[in-house]
């Protein structure tokens, strides 16, 4: 609950939680109550769904509006027709560029909800990139370019009596965030890359015959763990076109329990390979004599 209602993008995540907290009645051992059980995973759904329904709009519009004409028009070859494609009128071209954040934004005006809010949404928005792939590729780059960057570069954190230049950061407690920065290419092929072998493990591990009802869970909250890390990432591309590194911080956390799992998983392969290697070639140490 505590997740799901921590920012309205994350509400989406519902039904996942919910098949998850269904796999675990099936994979108990015990005879827990069915109803419960069934009972947290609707509630879990409800209240997503609820939950996005209530967001307010004060923070919805700022994100469609920045979306729309701060990143998808300005990056457009053809802006007015993207615009009037979207439902709205190519007449406020004019506005392309523009965060809800300026002082002369129109995003509180009247005249503005008829003429965009009440017209566009970010339903369009998916719509479009969807029909667009290249226009959706393009944008995927753009963002994933933050997708292995904890610290917002336009934001320091030191005072401006130190002295130093605008938006200097320290490099105290920053060791996993430059780890990240700088070990994993921020691109779209290296979250594709990645991703896509944690799927092909976890397909693979799933299909073997020996695992227990308990295994077989927790590989299958791995992928859902890979599912809702991708979410994360796609909700925080499509849903607003400004501070992209501060809405992945989800998807930062999701991501870095996928890699600590990968990291486990390894040093369990390599030990049992070791220990394999040392079982093999016990008996043969034993049999020679080297005095």
């Amino acid at each position: 609950m505590l997740f799901i209602s921590s920012k309205p993008q994350e509400a989406v995540q519902a039904p996942l939680l919910a098949f998850v907290v269904l796999r675990a009645w099936l994979a108990a051992e015990a005879h827990f109550s069915r109803e419960r059980f069934i009972a947290l995973a609707l509630g879990l759904i409800i209240f997503g769904g609820w939950y996005y329904v209530q967001t307010p709009p004060i923070i919805r519009k700022p994100c469609l509006y920045n979306m729309v004409f701060y990143e998808l028009l300005p990056n457009s070859p053809t802006p007015g027709a993207d615009l009037e494609a979207l439902g709205a009128s190519g007449e406020l071209m004019k506005y392309s560029g523009t965060t809800a954040f300026v002082e002369n934004s129109p995003i509180n005006q009247p005249w503005f909800q008829e003429a965009f809010f009440d017209k566009v949404g970010h339903r369009h928005v998916l719509q479009f990139y969807l029909i667009h792939p290249q226009r959706f590729w393009g944008l995927i780059k753009k963002s994933a370019q933050s997708a292995f960057t904890l610290r917002d570069c336009c934001l320091g954190n030191f005072e401006k009596r130190t002295g130093l230049p605008p938006n200097s950061q320290s490099a105290g407690f920053g060791l996993w965030s430059g780890f990240r920065q700088h070990a994993l290419p921020g691109s779209a092929w290296t979250l594709l890359i990645f991703f896509s072998a944690n799927f092909a493990a976890a397909v693979s591990l799933y299909g073997r015959h020996h695992l227990s009802p308990r295994a077989r869970l927790g590989i299958e909250a791995y992928a859902v763990l890979n599912v809702m890390a991708l979410g994360a990432f796609f909700i925080s591309t499509l849903g607003d076109g400004l501070d992209i590194t501060r809405h992945l911080f989800a998807f930062h956390a999701m991501m870095d329990l996928c890699l600590l799992i990968n990291i486990g998983w390894l040093v369990e392969v390599g030990s049992r390979f070791i220990s394999n290697r040392k079982e093999q070639f016990a008996p043969v140490s034993r049999r020679l004599d080297f005095r």
